[in-house]
């Protein structure tokens, strides 16, 4: 039989490993966003828009959630890649943005 003392380290192990678990899925996720927006900033660039802020709270939210949702690096890059034709349509490159992508 474990004493409260040992229970309490136990918990106070288990609690730190979820924690430290938490925050590399975390990690992964954030530099999954990062990789996201540059590739949108690259296509962007290409025909010469100033591109997307990597810090702004909006596009990473959105991002975010998509991820959240199941979607996969490869599902942003196939999007981008074919949305990345409004950017030669003078009436719809300026729905180029994440929140229509």
């Amino acid at each position: 039989m474990y004493s409260y003392e040992e229970m309490k380290n136990i918990a106070d192990s288990y609690k730190n490993y979820c924690i430290s678990v938490r925050d590399k899925i975390c990690q992964i996720r954030e530099n999954q966003i990062d990789e996201v927006i540059n590739y949108l900033n690259y296509h962007a660039k290409l025909y010469g828009k100033k591109g997307f802020m990597k810090k702004g709270k909006k596009i990473r939210s959105l991002i975010r959630t998509k991820l959240k949702e199941g979607f996969t690096l490869e599902d942003f890059k196939k999007v981008i890649e074919i949305k990345t034709a409004w950017l030669n349509d003078k009436s719809m490159h300026k729905y180029y943005r994440p929140i229509t992508l």
